[in-house]
């Protein structure tokens, strides 16, 4: 039996998430789709397999996600059906995470936190309906990892708001729904750990080339020139060691165009669509890539197929279309806001253009956002603050450092910031590269086989 992840499919395919798909490409780990018990660990969304019991017996581990106690092969204490906000994974190597959906809730002992009364205050020290994330239960020789929530359709599913955005307290902008780097990296807890019980070694491929502990990039999205604030980015990036990813918005830069000429040829230039929108049709969405494209061809500005969504808003038909231009990576917040990148699954089928999740902090939505809840304006201070925190937190986990901002407001501070983020960096174990550098990378690690 080879050390590799079975990927059970239910054989009606009722549901197909490829979730799980994502996850293990995402760590390199080997997988493969199957309907047998032949791989130590296997991995079940709700549906299980009709050899379960057997396998488990012989010292297999199964990890059930949507599970229900009517499907399972064993005993549950099934407490009832529950809608859920947010939820603990600290004790899976993550931390509180925004889920947003409706579960079954299992009671006994477990990791990670559920609790089914959500902003609330705790009286005279008696907390009410608190439960396990996910449960254990042993069963012959090996056992199951079994949750209630559908982690594989929160990891696949659309949908963007109004939030208050990993690593600080406050800060709001519209991103992704649920915390799906989150949930992925508590779910590699468990898989890590399924392995070490049958006494096996958790195979990966290293995220990073050469060593490194990180990786960091930074984007701007050119919504606007704002004259020489463009210029003054541009210029103080490069002073501080720093290579950008410029996005060209082309509605918004075309009464302004030359000073794109005047950006650093040392900088890389993507597409940022002609329409600052995202359109829920396919045809749409192509004809602004496609617009966006065409024009700067005509300005004679070299340009390489990376896109940053209008908005950070994303979408099926977008990165269809994408996909379809062959374009090499897209950076779309209202996908994903942390974590690793991936290659998305629509209707089955594994797209060729990768998903670089990118943080949304950005000093102009910082400045609204100040502007909104103190009446006060974004400051040198608060943007480097800000853009430290992401970074010592993107560090600490081992993620890639993806920065990105706009020309109106952070061109009028960028040596300052620049100058603090190259401080910060300095003794750090980062690789110091751009979007494009990074997107070649993860493509040839992904091309690595065991």
């Amino acid at each position: 039996m080879k050390l590799e992840v079975g990927i059970f499919k239910d054989p009606q395919k009722i549901e197909i998430t490829n979730a799980w798909e994502v996850i293990l490409e995402q760590e390199k780990t080997p997988h493969k789709i199957t309907e047998q018990p032949d791989c130590p660990i296997i991995v079940c969304d709700r549906i299980v397999p009709d050899w379960l019991p057997e396998f488990m017996n012989n010292g297999g581990i199964c990890i059930v996600t949507e599970a229900n106690q009517n499907l399972l092969p064993f005993k549950t204490n099934f407490i009832g059906h529950a809608f859920v906000e947010y939820i603990d994974l600290t004790q899976m190597d993550s931390e509180r995470t925004r889920i947003s959906c409706s579960a079954n809730i299992f009671k006994g002992d477990g990791l990670g936190i559920i609790n089914i009364h959500e902003n609330r205050i705790t009286k005279s020290g008696i907390i009410q309906d608190q439960y396990p994330v996910f449960l254990y239960k042993q069963f012959g020789k090996g056992g199951c990892y079994y949750s209630g929530i559908p982690f594989s359709k929160l990891i696949t599913g659309l949908g963007d708001t109004l939030r208050v955005c990993p690593y600080f307290s406050k800060f709001t902008e519209r991103i992704v729904s649920v915390d799906k780097h989150n949930i992925i990296r508590s779910l590699r807890f468990i898989l890590i750990r399924a392995f070490n019980q049958i006494g096996l070694p958790y195979v990966h491929v290293w995220y990073y080339p050469k060593k490194y502990n990180s990786a960091f990039t930074f984007r701007i999205d050119v919504d606007g020139v704002f004259g020489e604030n463009l210029i003054n980015i541009s210029n103080s990036a490069l002073k501080n060691q720093i290579i950008l990813s410029f996005f060209i918005n082309k509605s918004m830069c075309e009464k302004d165009q030359n000073y794109l000429f005047r950006i650093s040829d040392r900088h890389e230039i993507g597409n940022h669509a002609d329409i600052h929108n995202l359109y829920s049709d396919y045809t749409s969405n192509y004809q602004n890539i496609n617009e966006c494209k065409m024009w700067l061809d005509q300005l004679g500005i070299k340009n390489g197929p990376w896109f940053a969504a209008p908005r950070g808003m994303w979408n099926h038909n977008l990165h269809q279309a994408l996909n379809d231009l062959n374009y090499i990576f897209t950076s779309d917040f209202g996908c994903a806001v942390s974590g690793y990148p991936f290659f998305p699954y629509i209707a089955g089928r594994r797209m060729k253009t990768l998903q670089i999740p990118v943080h949304p902090f950005s000093t102009e939505r910082g400045e609204i956002w100040l502007k909104e809840s103190s009446k006060v304006s974004m400051g040198s201070k608060c943007a480097i603050n800000s853009f430290i925190n992401i970074i010592r937190s993107c560090y600490r986990q081992n993620y890639p450092i993806m920065l990105y901002s706009h020309p109106k407001i952070l061109g009028t501070m960028a040596d300052e910031v620049f100058s603090n983020i190259t401080i910060e960096l300095h003794n750090k174990n980062i690789w110091n590269t751009t979007l494009a550098e990074f997107a070649e990378w993860w493509i040839l690690r992904d091309k690595f086989n065991f």
